[in-house]
């Protein structure tokens, strides 16, 4: 018998397997505020507790996170909601091999639905999501942004459980929609974060009257791979530096990303490269196009990357 391919990972299609081929405990999460699917899941899965004495079915994420076991390969599954999972203190994965999807979202090929939005209402005290340790999977979140932070936070090993590299950041959507200031930025990686990591099929949006310096960056990663990614400055203020920011990453692939400017907003510089880096397919439309592709570094490779129909050339 021929085994199912999941091209996507095991969350492919909305499944989940609940038991064997190496996964750990399956841990769903609804918010009890929907009475009328709460009862239902409470019905099928209020009783189901693990071997371990965890139970199943939480109603808020930061519960279900704290139920997961480094390096068992725990899921934990957020269900679709008509309102926000809102939280006000840091919601932060700090296991390894962990991974918080939801499966109701992964249809589209870029970005995600918004069955399930996690709002950060905590000020400047959290992003929306802190991940904190390595081999992490984040899929299918839509995000939203609190004052001055980001939506995907992957900090650096010196402040890490244990090193934040191998990770999964796909399929999610972050929304900068809240009025910030130069402190914001979409998914990024602090030092270290993001490291032997890839970052792809993510929708990151610009929809208010201030700036952003970055809207995807590894910072100081090393081998990672940054690829079809949609960037959009949709509001009316402007970028301050590079959409997607290279750091001082060294041995990176970025390619078939998508920036461009909507509305009244500009974007300073579409990608800012570094050394031993491949950047090629990209597809840049800014204002000035002559920072379409920025770098100071030698060795980087650019093939194939195209222009909007503002004109200008594309430079290292």
């Amino acid at each position: 018998m021929s085994i199912t391919p999941f091209p996507n990972g095991i969350s492919s299609f909305g499944n989940v397997i609940n038991s064997g081929w190496g996964v750990g405990n399956v841990y769903l999460v609804c918010q009890s505020a929907q009475t009328t699917v709460w009862a239902e899941m409470n019905k099928k899965y209020g009783k189901l507790v693990y071997s371990d004495g965890s139970r199943c079915l939480h109603s808020t994420i930061a519960t279900a996170l704290s139920a997961c076991v480094t390096e068992r390969n725990d899921y934990v599954v957020l269900m679709p909601d008509n309102d926000d999972y809102d939280h006000t203190t840091t919601l932060t994965i700090n296991k390894k091999s962990v991974h918080l999807i939801c499966p109701a979202n992964l249809g589209p090929s870029v970005g995600t639905m918004n069955n399930a939005r996690v709002h950060n209402h905590s000020g400047t005290s959290s992003h929306a999501i802190t991940v904190t340790a390595g081999g992490v999977e984040v899929g299918g979140i839509y995000c939203k942004t609190s004052l001055n932070k980001y939506g995907i936070h992957i900090v650096d090993s010196a402040d890490a459980v244990t090193s934040c590299w191998g990770l999964w950041i796909h399929n999610n959507t972050v929304v900068l929609y809240t009025a910030a200031s130069s402190a914001d930025g979409g998914i990024i990686g602090s030092g270290d974060g993001l490291s032997y990591s890839v970052v792809e099929n993510n929708k990151c949006m610009v929809q208010n009257t201030t700036s952003h310096p970055i809207i995807i960056g590894t910072v100081g990663s090393s081998w990672a791979v940054i690829k079809k990614n949609l960037i959009i400055s949709a509001g009316t203020g402007n970028t301050t530096a590079a959409a997607i920011n290279l750091g001082t990453s060294n041995i990176c692939h970025c390619s078939d990303n998508e920036i461009f400017e909507s509305g009244l907003s500009t974007i300073t510089v579409g990608i800012a490269g570094n050394q031993y880096c491949s950047l090629f397919d990209n597809r840049i439309g800014i204002t000035d196009m002559t920072n379409a592709i920025t770098g100071t570094e030698t060795d980087v490779s650019a093939v194939s990357n195209l222009g909007g129909v503002s004109g200008g050339s594309i430079t290292l």
